[in-house]
């Protein structure tokens, strides 16, 4: 393996000295959240405070109506485009359901962040909930309850297997079944 000056190596056991840490530890290093510009606006979301359900409603003329408050948009103010890693499912901004707690369905953008939780305090959304999909094994063996847009709870089926599997089970001395639940990461 060759190596420039570009790239370096650290051995286990090696001391990494990083370079920015004191700025971090004394409180001066400056982060996304210290910057301001003039006029600048301060967006705070509006999040679903339930895990399933149907959206009947979303009301912001009470947000509206406070006094630095310039813009709440809503996912009727926005394009459909969906976004994901595998699926391209999630909106903007909930528009129909929302399938998790903290999914964004509304955001106010106001001239401080104050006003801005202030008003997002002030938008009611209604939701009837449903019961949320939270058990994997559930969600593999019924698609009356979905958590896509598509007719399976299943994103991605992939079957990877190597050499002659069959054989290899066959000769081994002992075998092991497991079963192991993680989060995707």
């Amino acid at each position: 393996m060759s190596t420039d000056e570009s790239t370096s190596y650290l051995n286990v056991g090696t001391e990494l000295i990083r370079r920015d840490a004191a700025e971090r530890l004394t409180g001066h290093a400056t982060y996304t959240e210290d910057i301001r510009v003039p006029d600048m606006l301060f967006g705070v979301l509006v999040q679903s405070p339930v895990a399933a359900g149907l959206i009947r409603g979303v009301k912001v003329d009470k947000a509206v109506a406070l006094e630095g408050v310039v813009k709440v948009l809503t996912a009727d103010d926005v394009t459909d485009r969906r976004y994901g890693n595998y699926v391209k499912d999630q909106p903007i901004f909930a528009r129909d359901q929302v399938r998790f707690v903290g999914e964004p369905i509304a955001m106010v953008a106001a001239t401080s962040l104050a006003i801005a939780r202030r008003a997002a305090d002030l938008v009611e959304v209604d939701i009837e909930t449903s019961t949320p999909v939270v058990d994997l094994q559930e969600a593999l063996a019924s698609t009356e309850v979905q958590v896509h847009d598509r007719n399976t709870n299943v994103i991605e089926d992939v079957n990877i297997s190597r050499g002659d599997v069959d054989a290899i089970f066959e000769a081994a001395h002992a075998g092991v079944h497991t079963e192991v639940e993680s989060h995707r990461v």
